[in-house]
């Protein structure tokens, strides 16, 4: 599937913000997509994704490697962001990430209890 598929697939469930100059800029309230390249390093995105989701009102969906054996998997996401697992792979920029994808949202409700069993198709 490629990105942009993805991206109106979720922009019916999700009213996305402007974009951003993403690991520089605070983000205003509301529905933030991330989309990093699948060969950026992902740490400092979901660092990123976890700081602007824990200062409050807003909700973060990340799109990103499944990479669980990385520390920085736990800490910014584990127990923290809803799960969806993305079949079949993705391709951005016309390079197809050879890792199993997510996406992550970091919801900003009081009573979340993270879902791993969720999958996107």
């Amino acid at each position: 599937m490629k990105i942009e598929t993805l991206k109106n697939r979720l922009s019916g469930e999700f009213v996305f913000s402007e974009s951003y100059d993403f690991l520089k800029d605070e983000f205003d309230p509301g529905v933030i997509l991330l989309t990093p390249n699948f060969r950026d390093k992902q740490r400092p995105w979901m660092q990123k994704a976890y700081q602007q989701w824990y200062r409050g009102d807003r909700t973060i969906v990340l799109v990103a490697p499944m990479r669980t054996s990385c520390k920085y998997y736990k800490k910014y996401l584990t127990d923290v962001a809803e799960v969806r697992y993305v079949k079949g792979g993705l391709t951005y920029n016309n390079q197809r990430a050879t890792d199993p994808m997510i996406i992550a949202v970091y919801w900003k409700r009081p009573s979340f209890q993270p879902n791993f069993i969720m999958t996107f198709d």
